[in-house]
């Protein structure tokens, strides 16, 4: 089973923060980092509960903070950006990233050479929408470095991206295969080991709906 779940517009001040939750909330002093990590990681809970019947659960984290099921079950990766939470599981490694189509990330970067090599400016000289285009390639590379379990500041740039079959690599690290998904002005991009075809759900409340 490889699905990616999505909730916008998530509330959930009333619900009860598990204690796995909490310990990851108490790491930070923001507010508003500590709604994303509480808002994403309930969506997780909620969503292994509902496809795999598994409650009670246990994480671990590697070096770099990638969490990890303690016990056997399935990879996980969490993402948001603004209203927008996803989780991808599946039995393979997995890395998510979720961002929405915006001009800001433009001026952020500034074609930099810390994100972009040469292969990613034709890509996006191809591209119509380069907002929509900038925003993809940024989460291609973000998932990956999710996937990986590494740091961001893993070098962008020197990620070489094969646009036509999908694989990513960074120099010896292990390859990859990636895909991307539009939804209401967001990118969601998810890399694994192998292709896959991935089961898109919208969560609202208790409802999971394909897309």
């Amino acid at each position: 089973m490889n699905i990616i779940i999505i909730e916008k517009n998530t509330d959930c001040k009333n619900n009860p923060i598990p204690c796995i939750i909490k310990e990851k909330m108490d790491i930070y002093s923001s507010s508003k980092k500590k709604k994303e990590i509480k808002n994403g990681y309930l969506l997780l809970l909620s969503s292994l509960k509902y496809f795999y019947k598994l409650d009670n659960i246990a994480l671990s984290y590697n070096t770099n903070g990638k969490p990890f099921m303690a016990m056997k079950g399935p990879y996980f990766n969490i993402s948001h950006s603004h209203d927008l939470f996803g989780v991808a599981l599946s039995f393979e490694e997995i890395g998510l990233d979720i961002e929405l189509c915006q001009t800001p990330k433009l001026s952020l970067f500034d074609y930099s050479s810390h994100l972009l090599n040469e292969n990613d400016y034709t890509f996006l000289d191809h591209k119509n929408d380069l907002n929509k285009a900038f925003s993809q390639v940024f989460t291609i590379k973000e998932a990956y470095i999710k996937y990986l379990g590494e740091s961001i500041f893993l070098g962008l740039n020197k990620i070489i991206i094969n646009y036509e079959t999908h694989e990513i690599q960074f120099l010896d690290y292990k390859k990859a295969f990636f895909q991307s998904f539009f939804f209401e002005g967001y990118v969601i991009t998810v890399v694994s080991d192998t292709p896959k075809v991935y089961t898109i759900y919208k969560k609202d409340g208790e409802t999971y709906e394909i897309l």
